[in-house]
């Protein structure tokens, strides 16, 4: 007899993310990749497949380097990922993954060069390969940030009148499909640095209009926080500007209370406390109070 399915009623679990940062040469994956991992707190270290790149960017925190040599395989980098769980880091930055998906497809190649082989059954090894490399990092318990190089590609312009050559980022170098797997998915801009998702199930980057730098790893660390804890996540939206909580629907209707018994414009209040940088319903509160109408000179 086969075992009983049983349903449970839908609820947020996630204890840790996956995130991929993809951008051409030059866009700034690795200091938006490691600004995110400092600001989600806790020790944070970095799988160099780079030549070092990383520690060019002591300046950035207090982060640890494993340089790696190549070739780089599936199993030297999930070898470094365990060495990081039993370090007990709480997230992991490789920088980049791209050089693992190369490599299998170099191990292709040499498939693919003996004589009499088949092509297409020169997928079975290395599919089961990066069957093992996706499972490994998505069943990890532990943060991982992984950025992906972006193929390059030029297009001509027209802008004031004047043609100029634009360089744009095209699919990046992995495995078509690698999006599915990962919690968000995250493009940088090569001239203005500017992130933009193309997948993100915590919903916290559709509206992100700036680089990647340690709020956004803050907020990621409040969206898990609320995760482990079943609350809902919240979006405040004030005037085209965005403030996003960690709330309970009854938190939010309280806030919306103690406004309105104090005579103030809840928009008002969240205004405030955007610009505070509220992370808290506690300092939710704190602004409703203060943004009255008779203390709110200067917001």
């Amino acid at each position: 007899m086969s075992e009983k399915i049983r349903f449970a009623p839908a609820a947020r679990s996630i204890s840790h993310v996956k995130i991929a940062v993809a951008g051409v040469s030059g866009s700034g994956k690795t200091t938006a990749a490691i600004k995110l991992a400092l600001g989600m707190g806790g020790r944070c270290c970095v799988i160099d497949t780079e030549g070092g790149a990383s520690n060019l960017l002591a300046d950035l925190g207090q982060f640890d380097v494993a340089v790696l040599e190549p070739p780089f395989t599936v199993g030297k980098i999930l070898e470094a990922v365990e060495e990081a769980i039993r370090e007990e880091y709480a997230t992991v930055v490789i920088d980049s993954l791209s050089p693992v998906w190369t490599q299998l497809l170099t191990e292709k190649a040499a498939l693919d060069a003996r004589p009499g082989s088949n092509g297409f059954s020169n997928w079975k090894p290395i599919s089961s390969e990066y069957d093992s490399l996706v499972n490994g990092l998505m069943r990890a318990p532990i943060n991982v940030v992984a950025t992906l190089r972006s193929k390059t590609a030029y297009v001509q312009v027209v802008e004031a009148g004047r043609t100029t050559i634009k360089r744009l980022a095209e699919q990046p170098i992995m495995r078509d499909g690698f999006e599915f797997e990962c919690t968000t998915v995250l493009e940088l801009d090569r001239d203005t640095h500017i992130v933009s998702a193309t997948k993100d199930r915590t919903n916290l980057f559709s509206d992100w209009r700036k680089p990647l730098d340690e709020e956004a790893g803050k907020l990621l660390e409040s969206w898990l926080k609320g995760a482990a804890t079943g609350m809902t996540n919240k979006r405040l939206c004030v005037e085209g500007q965005w403030l996003r909580e960690i709330i309970t629907a009854e938190e939010m209707e309280e806030f919306k209370r103690i406004c309105s018994e104090g005579g103030t414009d809840w928009k008002r209040a969240a205004r405030a406390a955007m610009k505070a940088g509220a992370c808290d319903f506690q300092t939710l509160k704190e602004h409703a109070q203060s943004a009255r109408p008779d203390s709110a000179q200067g917001q």
